[in-house]
C-alpha cells in the first residue's frame, strides 16, 4: 500500500509540479495521495 500511495504521489507531482511546494510534510502529502485514490465525489 506505501508503494501504490508513493506511486501515486510521484505521478501527481509530475503533473502538478507546484505541488512539490506545498507538500513539504510527508504526512500531508500521504493525506493527498489518499484523496486521490479515493473516489471523487461529483463535484465539478
Amino acid at each position: 500500500m506505501i508503494a501504490r500511495r508513493k506511486e501515486c504521489l510521484l505521478d501527481f507531482c509530475e503533473r502538478n509540479h507546484w505541488i512539490h511546494i506545498v507538500t513539504e510534510i510527508y504526512e500531508y502529502r500521504e493525506t493527498i495521495c489518499l484523496m486521490l485514490l479515493r473516489p471523487l465525489p461529483d463535484s465539478h
